[in-house]
């Protein structure tokens, strides 16, 4: 980022202006400069997009961190454009004064504009980016619900009081959940480690009060529950049976086989170290996913690398 330089040393006087500090930049093939030959969209600040090289390198031979999940195409890619002896072309697209600014104009170039690979497009991303159910898949010119009509309200059966469903709407808590569980799902597919091991159901009511998705990686009695609340997301790890005294003894018991222990006296819930009161937001779909991966770590005898 540049700063406020002001030159005296003569009666002009020279003034560059501050750098926006959020920015959407390009991955571009350096065969292939221009619109087509860009293969990922992100969003940064300060020297992300300058890193990017250096971090692709170290995540070729690390596998970690939140480019991993970006999937292997894009690894790939920046390793034949090396091969070669030359570098990914990295070009800031726009700058922004606040961060929802550019995660808007990330995800319209990913999903709109030039899109996935999995999606007949040319990018890399696995990740769609944040409210990609509002925006218009590339090619696609279909009546879509949530852009040109209004999509159909969710019934509710009554779970719920008045008061927590005007405070749901009001959080727009159904439509966070709803994302999240889709950017999820993508994540995890995109994963050969995961795939096929793990599982997320659609949202639903729990507790007459949360908006859930029940997280299973393949334990009878235990599961992990993403639990959405109007200020974010909590991670805690349930009884596959709740209500009933079999399916708590037994949730118990297998929290003992990986030394752990229940949270409350009934036996119903639990935590992995490092989650108490420390719930996310409901955009950390990486430190949610890396949170069901330790959990599928946990009870699994054969863990996924770590990352």
């Amino acid at each position: 980022m540049s700063t406020l330089n002001i030159s005296s040393t003569s009666d002009d006087v020279e003034i560059k202006d501050l750098l926006k500090k959020y920015y959407v930049y390009a991955l571009v093939d350096t065969d292939n400069i221009s619109s087509s030959g860009i293969f990922y969209i992100g969003k940064g600040t300060a020297n992300r997009a300058e890193a990017h090289g250096k971090e692709a390198l170290r995540l070729e031979k690390l596998k970690t961190e939140e480019d991993e999940q970006e999937g292997s195409e894009k690894l790939k890619k920046i390793a034949a454009i090396r091969k070669a002896g030359k570098e990914p072309l990295v070009r800031v697209l726009a700058r922004f004064d606040t961060e929802p600014e550019a995660f808007a104009a990330e995800a319209i170039l990913i999903q709109c504009v030039y899109g996935r690979l999995q999606d007949s497009g040319q990018l890399t991303n696995i990740v769609l980016g944040h409210n990609s159910r509002h925006i218009r898949h590339r090619g696609n010119f279909d009546e879509i619900p949530r852009l040109d009509v209004p999509k159909t309200t969710r019934l509710v059966k009554g779970e719920y009081t008045a008061a927590t469903l005007e405070n749901l709407r009001k959080n727009n808590v159904w439509e966070k959940a709803e994302e999240a569980v889709e950017q999820l799902r993508t994540m995890i597919a995109a994963d050969s480690r995961l795939n096929n091991h793990i599982s997320i159901a659609d949202p639903s009511i729990a507790e007459k009060r949360y908006v859930c998705a029940v997280v299973n990686f393949g334990e009878p009695d235990v599961i992990l529950r993403l639990q959405f609340t109007p200020t974010g997301l909590i991670t805690n790890l349930r009884a596959a049976t709740e209500g009933t005294k079999a399916g708590c003894a037994h949730f118990s018991e297998r929290l003992g086989s990986v030394d752990l222990e229940p949270a409350n006296k009934k036996c119903s819930y639990g935590w992995l170290p490092g989650w108490v009161n420390k719930p996310l937001k409901f955009n950390d779909f990486n430190l949610a996913l890396a949170r069901i991966t330790e959990a599928y770590n946990k009870f699994n005898d054969k863990p996924t690398p770590a990352s």
